[in-house]
């Protein structure tokens, strides 16, 4: 197979060093496309990935999650008449406003071939027409991964961020609509301040988020361990240790379910519904007295988290 690279995410920490930590071979193509608008990174990486497909005449075209770089390499490939596979198929949040239900709802739909994670996924494209013939059961990418690298990442990786087993909160936001609105983000923020009074809370920063907490001028609070992002493996010795997680990400929702680490939402919609049914995850948006509740009694209630 041939890779291509959007470097939708390009800092070291969200890019390069995965590569590096997992001991993956670097891309055939590097898109360079950076930050931008919605439509605008669409659009970039769209022109981009055209000119490789021209070049390289591939036999398909495989696309996975959600992302703007899965709707862009889907788009690209159907207006090319190249066959296409849609990883991570099938999942909804049904919020239509969302940028990410657009990318997992377009990619699908010009799709032909759909592996999907979970039966959930399956009765979603049922639901929505989709024949038989193109869909397949095909189990969850982010397990494998995951369940590769967890014997990889342990305990000592505690003492370097200052936390024991059990006793701290690991939070990551970066969702679009937390970040793009100065009233949800700074509810999120405050809700971290008031939790770090009664439990450590660990917040490796995305690049995008800081960029909204320095325009809307949001301030962390000094309680809160606030730091760049780091590596997966730091982050998955962190995850598995953690009190609780709080997240708008739907990959971590999913490793958390793997790491049996109650997680919390902090968002009003999810494309892991199973996740919430089971209990394993909980909805709790971006205000603050919901987050705080909800934090507060997992992390003093034995009987509940359990």
């Amino acid at each position: 197979h041939i890779m291509a690279h959007s470097n939708q995410h390009y800092d070291y920490e969200m890019d390069r060093i995965f590569f590096d930590e997992l001991d993956l071979r670097r891309p055939d193509y590097e898109l360079k496309v950076g930050s931008g608008t919605q439509s605008g990174q669409t659009a970039k990486i769209m022109v981009e990935f055209e000119k490789i497909l021209v070049k390289e005449k591939p036999h398909a075209v495989l696309v996975q999650g959600d992302t703007n770089t899965a709707i862009a390499g889907s788009l690209t490939a159907s207006k090319l008449n190249i066959p296409l596979i849609h990883i991570e198929g099938g999942c909804r949040g049904f919020a239509k406003n969302e940028p990410e239900e657009i990318n997992r709802v377009v990619s699908d739909h010009v799709s032909d071939l759909i592996f999907v994670p979970d039966r959930e996924s399956e009765q979603n494209l049922i639901r929505e027409g989709f024949s038989k013939n193109r869909f397949a059961l095909f189990g969850n990418t982010s397990l494998d991964v995951c369940l590769r690298n967890v014997k990889l990442a342990n305990d000592s990786v505690l003492p370097k961020y200052g936390v024991k087993k059990d006793n701290f909160v690991l939070v990551t936001i970066h969702r679009s609509q937390n970040t793009s609105e100065k009233l949800r983000l700074q509810s999120i923020v405050s809700a971290l301040e008031e939790i770090s009074a009664f439990c450590r809370v660990i917040f490796p920063i995305h690049p995008r988020t800081q960029k909204a907490l320095d325009n809307f001028g949001v301030k962390i609070g000094k309680n809160v361990k606030a730091m760049k992002p780091i590596g997966y493996l730091d982050f998955l010795g962190l995850m598995k240790n953690a009190k609780i997680i709080l997240t708008d990400s739907a990959g971590v929702q999913e490793e958390s379910v793997f790491l049996n680490v109650p997680c919390l939402v902090a968002y009003n919609e999810t494309p892991w519904i199973p996740y919430i049914k089971s209990g394993k995850n909980k909805l709790v948006g971006f205000r603050k007295k919901d987050i705080v509740a909800a934090a507060r009694r997992l992390f003093f209630d034995e009987k509940y988290y359990r």
